[in-house]
């Protein structure tokens, strides 16, 4: 067999198993939905958050590598944060389903909208501006990452304004994700009121963002055999990132907390005082555990920002931020901690979304395991 017969056959049985396992996920959330609508929503909500922070999040670092002259980060690094954007039509598609099917699930305000909010809390408001939000962002964030592509292959085509463009990505984004906490985590206790919640919640997606990068990255080193472009040298700067951005997400999380205890006024202590106490409260420690107090420890380390190692930490952040995404969202209307067999398989199923995404759609943008 031939190198690319096999490299076809290996891509082949990825995609069925992928689609195996995303059929698994749509069998579990119908029937999480029949039993458990509101909590099957809800966990569609944290995965929908999760795997769309990460999507958008690549793109965000390719145009703060492009804004900073990132060589080190120009070609491959660059190559395997865009790839990512092939989520994001579905992202979008997602975002339809659960404003028509499942929002009457998750938010109180659509049968009993707050006082003096009553405007603004209108399901198809609502619905309208975030999708117009999210469709603008994807958009330009489309724009920018073709015209990135010319420009790393020396495109005459390739426009001038790629840095503007990079500009008006990053400014899209932390605006749509702002409003995307706003309405869509904050709402559902929609007593409860913080200006800090957004910057802390779009700033969660670029903390995943780069630990999605390196295990990535990792990964494509390990099935390609091409181990010399993911040397020491590049994982210590991917390393340093991390640590940045993990140290960004504790200090506003930090702020938050304080800002609330401080003020110790009704409207703020609900929504903390439900996530931080009982198995909640364990919950919480365990999200800082996996989100600060590791990587932080481990990535003080030289050693640790090796390839291996550092991959573990990327995979110990992804977990970390999918529970906190957990933590924000389910524990509005559940008085106590669990998990089911359907929040695995539905999550499984999201994951074979996002893989399949990249298998199918990556070849568009370069990435390494949809090349063929």
């Amino acid at each position: 067999m031939t190198e690319a017969h096999s490299h076809s056959f290996k891509l082949n049985r990825t995609t069925s198993l992928l689609l195996g396992a995303a059929f698994v996920g749509v069998l579990a959330f119908a029937i999480g939905v029949a039993q458990s609508p509101q909590h099957t929503w809800k966990i569609f909500l944290v995965n929908f958050l999760f795997w769309s922070g990460i999507s958008i999040s690549g793109v965000v670092f390719s145009a703060i590598f492009q804004l900073t002259k990132a060589r080190w980060a120009v070609d491959r690094v660059r190559t395997v944060a865009e790839s990512f954007a092939c989520f994001l039509p579905l992202s979008l598609l997602l975002y339809l389903l659960l404003m028509v099917l499942g929002a009457g699930s998750l938010y109180p305000w659509i049968t009993d909208p707050p006082p003096g909010r009553a405007t603004w809390f209108t399901l198809p408001f609502l619905g309208l501006r975030d999708g117009i939000a999210l469709l603008l962002l994807y958009g330009v964030a489309g724009k920018f990452l073709l015209a990135s592509r010319r420009s790393r292959r020396k495109d005459s085509s390739a426009p001038s304004n790629l840095s503007a463009l990079a500009v008006l990505t990053i400014l899209l984004y932390t605006a749509t994700f702002s409003l995307v906490a706003i309405d869509l985590v904050m709402s559902l206790d929609p007593y409860w009121i913080s200006t800090l919640f957004p910057a802390y919640f779009f700033m969660g997606n670029l903390c995943v963002g780069i630990a999605a990068i390196t295990a990535a990255s990792f990964l494509w080193r390990r099935a390609t055999g091409v181990e010399e472009w993911f040397n020491d040298s590049i994982a210590h700067d991917l390393g340093k990132l991390l640590l940045g951005f993990t140290l960004l997400w504790t200090y506003l999380l930090w702020s938050q907390y304080l800002v609330i205890w401080y003020g110790n006024l009704p409207e703020e202590l609900g929504f903390l005082v439900v996530r931080t106490t009982g198995s909640w409260g364990v919950l919480a420690w365990m999200v800082l555990s996996l989100c600060f107090f590791i990587p932080f420890t481990a990535l003080l380390s030289r050693r640790m920002k090796q390839p291996t190692p550092l991959f573990v930490i990327s995979l110990i952040t992804l977990v970390g931020i999918w529970l906190e995404r957990f933590w924000l969202v389910v524990p509005s209307t559940e008085t106590g901690l669990s998990f089911s067999w359907v929040d695995l398989l539905v999550t499984l199923g999201f994951f074979a979304l996002f893989a399949l995404s990249q298998v199918v759609l990556g070849r568009h943008l370069g990435a390494p395991w949809a090349r063929g």
